[in-house]
């Protein structure tokens, strides 16, 4: 089974248009402005969305 960084990177390798963020928070917060929202990017990585954001929060 996928860990959730391995979701998270094959998330960010499918909506860049620009060098990935390193850090976890930023690539959370690119996320949900690429897809705006914090519930499209839960469904998408299957994590709750609270726990989007929070990483958004950092």
């Amino acid at each position: 089974m996928a860990t959730f960084g391995d979701g998270l990177d094959k998330a960010m390798q499918k909506a860049l248009t620009r060098p990935a963020p390193k850090s976890a928070g930023a690539q959370m917060r690119y996320l949900v402005k690429q897809m705006k929202g914090t519930k499209p990017v839960a469904q998408m990585l299957r994590i709750s969305q609270r726990t989007v954001e929070r990483y958004v929060k950092d």
